[in-house]
Protein backbone atom coordinates (compact mmCIF):
# COMPACT_ATOMS: atom_id res chain seq x y z
CA UNK A 1 0.00 0.00 0.00
CA UNK A 2 1.69 3.25 -1.06
CA UNK A 3 0.43 5.89 0.14
CA UNK A 4 1.45 9.45 -1.03
CA UNK A 5 -1.33 11.79 -0.02
CA UNK A 6 -3.24 11.81 3.31
CA UNK A 7 -6.02 14.49 4.52
CA UNK A 8 -6.37 14.91 8.50
CA UNK A 9 -8.97 16.26 9.98
CA UNK A 10 -8.09 18.53 13.29
CA UNK A 11 -10.10 18.09 16.47
CA UNK A 12 -9.53 18.22 20.30
CA UNK A 13 -10.28 13.92 20.59
CA UNK A 14 -11.41 12.67 17.37
CA UNK A 15 -8.86 13.11 14.70
CA UNK A 16 -10.39 11.70 10.73
CA UNK A 17 -7.56 10.70 8.50
CA UNK A 18 -7.93 9.08 4.95
CA UNK A 19 -5.33 8.23 2.80
CA UNK A 20 -4.84 8.12 -1.23
CA UNK A 21 -1.95 6.28 -3.18
CA UNK A 22 -0.33 7.80 -6.24
CA UNK A 23 -3.11 7.73 -8.93
CA UNK A 24 -5.56 9.74 -6.11
CA UNK A 25 -7.17 6.75 -4.86
CA UNK A 26 -8.39 6.30 -1.78
CA UNK A 27 -6.92 3.54 0.40
CA UNK A 28 -7.37 3.99 3.92
CA UNK A 29 -9.76 5.68 6.35
CA UNK A 30 -9.08 5.98 10.22
CA UNK A 31 -10.67 7.41 12.92
CA UNK A 32 -7.94 8.57 15.63
CA UNK A 33 -8.19 9.35 19.43
CA UNK A 34 -4.94 11.95 20.28
CA UNK A 35 -2.94 9.64 21.81
CA UNK A 36 -3.07 7.10 18.87
CA UNK A 37 -2.02 10.56 15.75
CA UNK A 38 1.61 10.61 16.23
CA UNK A 39 1.83 6.48 17.15
CA UNK A 40 -0.30 6.56 13.55
CA UNK A 41 2.17 8.36 11.46
CA UNK A 42 5.25 7.44 12.72
CA UNK A 43 4.75 3.91 10.83
CA UNK A 44 3.65 5.50 7.52
CA UNK A 45 6.62 6.86 4.82
CA UNK A 46 6.97 10.17 4.25
CA UNK A 47 4.40 11.59 2.49
CA UNK A 48 2.49 14.69 1.97
CA UNK A 49 -0.21 15.37 4.81
CA UNK A 50 -2.98 18.30 4.48
CA UNK A 51 -4.89 20.22 7.28
CA UNK A 52 -6.95 22.91 7.71
CA UNK A 53 -5.30 26.20 9.11
CA UNK A 54 -7.03 25.91 12.13
CA UNK A 55 -6.57 25.72 15.98
CA UNK A 56 -3.51 23.57 17.03
CA UNK A 57 -2.73 22.92 13.15
CA UNK A 58 1.19 24.57 14.02
CA UNK A 59 1.84 22.31 16.41
CA UNK A 60 0.93 19.13 14.81
CA UNK A 61 2.89 20.32 11.41
CA UNK A 62 5.89 21.01 13.94
CA UNK A 63 5.34 17.30 14.98
CA UNK A 64 4.77 15.56 11.28
CA UNK A 65 7.31 17.82 9.96
CA UNK A 66 10.15 16.25 12.55
CA UNK A 67 8.70 12.85 11.73
CA UNK A 68 9.98 13.60 7.32
CA UNK A 69 6.28 14.09 6.55
CA UNK A 70 5.99 17.70 3.89
CA UNK A 71 2.89 19.24 5.90
CA UNK A 72 0.75 22.12 3.98
CA UNK A 73 -1.42 23.60 6.27
CA UNK A 74 -4.58 25.14 3.70
CA UNK A 75 -7.06 27.75 4.61
CA UNK A 76 -10.21 26.81 5.58
CA UNK A 77 -11.96 28.84 2.75
CA UNK A 78 -10.26 26.61 0.03
CA UNK A 79 -11.10 24.00 1.46
CA UNK A 80 -14.81 24.06 1.03
CA UNK A 81 -14.98 24.16 -2.57
CA UNK A 82 -13.54 20.36 -2.35
CA UNK A 83 -16.26 19.26 -0.06
CA UNK A 84 -18.73 16.22 -1.66
CA UNK A 85 -21.71 15.47 -0.36
CA UNK A 86 -22.94 15.53 3.13
CA UNK A 87 -20.76 17.45 5.41
CA UNK A 88 -18.79 15.13 7.92
CA UNK A 89 -15.46 14.32 9.66
CA UNK A 90 -14.07 11.85 6.56
CA UNK A 91 -15.61 14.19 3.64
CA UNK A 92 -13.83 17.08 5.78
CA UNK A 93 -10.40 15.00 5.58
CA UNK A 94 -11.84 14.17 1.69
CA UNK A 95 -11.72 17.76 0.56
CA UNK A 96 -8.47 18.77 2.67
CA UNK A 97 -6.63 16.01 0.60
CA UNK A 98 -7.64 16.90 -2.61
CA UNK A 99 -7.62 21.21 -1.94
CA UNK A 100 -4.21 19.93 -1.02
CA UNK A 101 -2.58 18.13 -4.23
CA UNK A 102 -3.88 21.56 -6.07
CA UNK A 103 -1.19 23.59 -7.97
CA UNK A 104 -1.03 27.09 -7.00
CA UNK A 105 -3.34 26.74 -3.60
CA UNK A 106 -2.67 29.17 -0.90
CA UNK A 107 -1.09 27.66 1.90
CA UNK A 108 -0.41 28.79 5.55
CA UNK A 109 3.20 29.33 7.24
CA UNK A 110 3.43 26.93 10.03
CA UNK A 111 4.53 28.73 13.16
CA UNK A 112 7.77 28.02 15.15
CA UNK A 113 7.27 27.94 18.76
CA UNK A 114 9.07 31.33 18.97
CA UNK A 115 6.36 32.83 16.69
CA UNK A 116 3.77 31.19 19.05
CA UNK A 117 5.02 32.72 21.97
CA UNK A 118 5.24 36.44 20.37
CA UNK A 119 1.50 35.87 19.34
CA UNK A 120 0.16 34.44 22.89
CA UNK A 121 2.07 37.80 24.01
CA UNK A 122 0.38 39.43 22.02
CA UNK A 123 -2.95 38.54 22.80
CA UNK A 124 -2.62 38.12 26.66
CA UNK A 125 -1.84 41.85 26.56
CA UNK A 126 -4.63 42.69 24.44
CA UNK A 127 -7.19 41.28 26.09
CA UNK A 128 -5.83 43.02 29.29
CA UNK A 129 -6.42 46.23 27.51
CA UNK A 130 -9.79 45.36 26.65
CA UNK A 131 -10.22 44.06 30.20
CA UNK A 132 -8.86 47.41 31.46
CA UNK A 133 -11.10 49.36 29.21
CA UNK A 134 -13.94 47.44 30.56
CA UNK A 135 -13.19 48.01 33.80
CA UNK A 136 -13.03 51.85 33.46
CA UNK A 137 -16.00 52.43 32.07
CA UNK A 138 -17.99 49.98 34.42
CA UNK A 139 -16.83 52.01 37.43
CA UNK A 140 -16.95 55.49 35.59
CA UNK A 141 -20.74 54.12 35.11
CA UNK A 142 -21.09 52.84 38.48
CA UNK A 143 -19.74 56.13 40.02
CA UNK A 144 -21.97 58.36 37.78
CA UNK A 145 -25.08 56.34 39.98
CA UNK A 146 -23.32 58.20 42.84
CA UNK A 147 -23.67 62.04 40.91
CA UNK A 148 -20.18 61.21 40.40
CA UNK A 149 -18.90 62.07 36.90
CA UNK A 150 -14.96 61.89 35.94
CA UNK A 151 -13.64 62.98 32.81
CA UNK A 152 -12.62 59.70 30.05
CA UNK A 153 -9.04 58.60 30.38
CA UNK A 154 -7.67 55.63 32.20
CA UNK A 155 -5.23 58.07 33.88
CA UNK A 156 -7.91 60.59 35.00
CA UNK A 157 -9.88 57.63 36.89
CA UNK A 158 -6.76 55.94 38.20
CA UNK A 159 -6.22 58.94 40.40
CA UNK A 160 -9.34 60.22 40.88
CA UNK A 161 -10.60 56.30 42.79
CA UNK A 162 -7.80 57.02 45.81
CA UNK A 163 -9.20 60.96 46.06
CA UNK A 164 -12.55 59.48 46.11
CA UNK A 165 -12.24 56.69 48.43
CA UNK A 166 -10.70 59.01 50.91
CA UNK A 167 -13.32 62.03 51.02
CA UNK A 168 -15.57 61.39 53.27
CA UNK A 169 -18.08 63.99 51.73
CA UNK A 170 -18.75 62.85 48.66
CA UNK A 171 -22.49 60.81 48.62
CA UNK A 172 -20.57 57.06 48.41
CA UNK A 173 -21.96 54.81 51.49
CA UNK A 174 -19.19 52.13 52.68
CA UNK A 175 -20.19 49.56 51.45
CA UNK A 176 -19.49 50.71 47.84
CA UNK A 177 -16.35 51.98 49.10
CA UNK A 178 -14.91 48.90 49.79
CA UNK A 179 -15.97 47.84 46.42
CA UNK A 180 -14.77 50.67 44.70
CA UNK A 181 -11.30 49.60 46.89
CA UNK A 182 -11.32 46.60 45.42
CA UNK A 183 -12.24 47.51 42.04
CA UNK A 184 -9.53 49.78 42.57
CA UNK A 185 -6.89 46.61 43.16
CA UNK A 186 -8.37 45.49 40.22
CA UNK A 187 -7.09 48.03 37.77
CA UNK A 188 -3.72 48.15 39.52
CA UNK A 189 -3.16 44.00 38.51
CA UNK A 190 -4.28 45.03 35.28
CA UNK A 191 -1.77 47.69 34.66
CA UNK A 192 0.99 45.74 36.37
CA UNK A 193 -0.06 42.67 33.99
CA UNK A 194 0.17 44.78 31.01
CA UNK A 195 3.40 46.64 31.97
CA UNK A 196 4.84 42.67 32.40
CA UNK A 197 3.69 41.89 28.64
CA UNK A 198 4.97 45.39 27.66
CA UNK A 199 8.38 44.69 28.80
CA UNK A 200 8.93 41.20 27.23
CA UNK A 201 7.47 42.41 24.47
CA UNK A 202 10.43 45.05 24.14
CA UNK A 203 12.81 42.55 25.13
CA UNK A 204 11.47 40.56 22.00
CA UNK A 205 11.91 43.28 19.69
CA UNK A 206 15.60 44.33 20.73
CA UNK A 207 16.43 40.84 20.19
CA UNK A 208 15.02 40.91 16.92
CA UNK A 209 16.53 42.39 13.83
CA UNK A 210 13.56 42.89 11.73
CA UNK A 211 11.78 44.07 13.93
CA UNK A 212 14.60 46.90 15.06
CA UNK A 213 14.96 47.71 11.65
CA UNK A 214 10.62 48.05 11.60
CA UNK A 215 11.17 50.14 14.84
CA UNK A 216 13.53 53.04 13.00
CA UNK A 217 10.77 53.72 10.63
CA UNK A 218 8.82 57.22 10.84
CA UNK A 219 5.11 56.36 12.36
CA UNK A 220 5.28 52.91 12.88
CA UNK A 221 5.59 53.29 16.62
CA UNK A 222 6.75 51.91 19.85
CA UNK A 223 8.11 47.92 19.64
CA UNK A 224 5.07 46.31 19.83
CA UNK A 225 3.60 47.13 16.33
CA UNK A 226 7.13 46.75 15.52
CA UNK A 227 7.10 43.15 16.38
CA UNK A 228 3.76 42.88 15.03
CA UNK A 229 5.24 43.40 11.43
CA UNK A 230 7.70 41.07 11.92
CA UNK A 231 5.33 38.79 12.62
CA UNK A 232 3.39 39.30 9.53
CA UNK A 233 6.46 39.58 7.51
CA UNK A 234 7.40 35.86 8.45
CA UNK A 235 4.36 34.67 7.83
CA UNK A 236 4.26 35.83 4.27
CA UNK A 237 7.58 34.68 3.41
CA UNK A 238 7.46 31.24 4.96
CA UNK A 239 4.32 30.98 2.53
CA UNK A 240 3.50 29.60 -1.28
CA UNK A 241 2.64 32.60 -2.72
CA UNK A 242 -0.08 33.42 -0.11
CA UNK A 243 -1.67 37.10 -0.69
CA UNK A 244 -1.29 39.37 2.00
CA UNK A 245 -4.81 40.70 2.84
CA UNK A 246 -5.46 44.17 4.73
CA UNK A 247 -8.35 44.86 6.68
CA UNK A 248 -9.88 46.56 3.69
CA UNK A 249 -9.77 43.10 1.81
CA UNK A 250 -7.44 41.13 -0.71
CA UNK A 251 -4.14 43.26 -1.56
CA UNK A 252 -3.44 42.84 -5.40
CA UNK A 253 -0.03 42.16 -5.01
CA UNK A 254 1.94 38.91 -4.38
CA UNK A 255 4.69 39.51 -1.30
CA UNK A 256 6.71 36.49 -3.05
CA UNK A 257 6.75 38.28 -6.04
CA UNK A 258 7.53 41.34 -3.89
CA UNK A 259 9.94 39.53 -2.30
CA UNK A 260 12.21 37.87 -5.74
CA UNK A 261 12.30 41.30 -7.20
CA UNK A 262 13.30 43.00 -4.46
CA UNK A 263 16.42 40.29 -3.89
CA UNK A 264 16.83 40.53 -7.92
CA UNK A 265 17.15 44.04 -7.43
CA UNK A 266 19.57 44.76 -4.82
CA UNK A 267 21.30 40.83 -4.92
CA UNK A 268 21.36 41.01 -1.35
CA UNK A 269 18.83 38.88 0.86
CA UNK A 270 19.11 41.31 3.88
CA UNK A 271 18.13 44.52 2.05
CA UNK A 272 15.08 42.13 0.41
CA UNK A 273 14.21 41.56 3.84
CA UNK A 274 14.34 45.17 4.36
CA UNK A 275 12.25 46.08 1.20
CA UNK A 276 9.84 43.65 2.96
CA UNK A 277 9.56 45.26 5.71
CA UNK A 278 9.06 48.49 4.41
CA UNK A 279 6.38 46.73 1.96
CA UNK A 280 4.34 45.98 5.03
CA UNK A 281 4.90 48.78 7.11
CA UNK A 282 3.87 50.83 4.26
CA UNK A 283 0.52 48.73 4.00
CA UNK A 284 -0.41 49.12 7.90
CA UNK A 285 0.22 52.75 7.85
CA UNK A 286 -1.66 53.54 4.68
CA UNK A 287 -4.52 51.63 6.65
CA UNK A 288 -3.82 53.59 10.15
CA UNK A 289 -4.45 56.75 7.61
CA UNK A 290 -7.48 54.89 6.18
CA UNK A 291 -6.22 55.20 2.91
CA UNK A 292 -6.42 52.17 -0.02
CA UNK A 293 -2.96 51.43 -1.10
CA UNK A 294 -2.95 50.42 -4.82
CA UNK A 295 0.18 49.07 -6.46
CA UNK A 296 0.21 48.74 -10.48
CA UNK A 297 2.53 46.74 -12.28
CA UNK A 298 4.87 49.88 -12.99
CA UNK A 299 4.06 50.61 -9.15
CA UNK A 300 5.57 47.51 -8.19
CA UNK A 301 8.55 47.45 -10.54
CA UNK A 302 9.48 50.69 -9.37
CA UNK A 303 9.22 49.44 -5.45
CA UNK A 304 11.56 46.55 -6.51
CA UNK A 305 13.85 48.70 -8.41
CA UNK A 306 14.25 50.74 -4.94
CA UNK A 307 14.58 48.05 -3.26
CA UNK A 308 18.51 48.38 -2.48
CA UNK A 309 17.50 52.18 -1.48
CA UNK A 310 15.55 50.93 1.63
CA UNK A 311 18.38 51.54 4.44
CA UNK A 312 18.80 55.40 3.56
CA UNK A 313 14.85 55.66 4.12
CA UNK A 314 15.72 54.18 7.74
CA UNK A 315 16.15 56.94 10.51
Amino acid sequence: MNITTIGLDLAKSVFHVVCYNSQFKEVKKRMLRRNQVLQFFTQLAPCLIGMEACASASYWGRELRSMGHDVKLIPPQHVKPYLRGNKNDYNDARAIAEATTRPGMPTVAIKTTEEQDIQALHRMRSQCLRDRTALCNSTRGLLGEYGIILPKGITVLRRSIPDLLEDADNSLSDFFRELLARRYKQLVELDEHISFYTINSNTRADRTRLASACRRFQGLGPSLPALSAVLLVMDLLTSEAEMFRPPWGWFPVSIVVVVKMSYLASANVETAMYAVSWFTVHVLLSHRRSERMTLSVGGLTGFARNAAGTRPLLQ
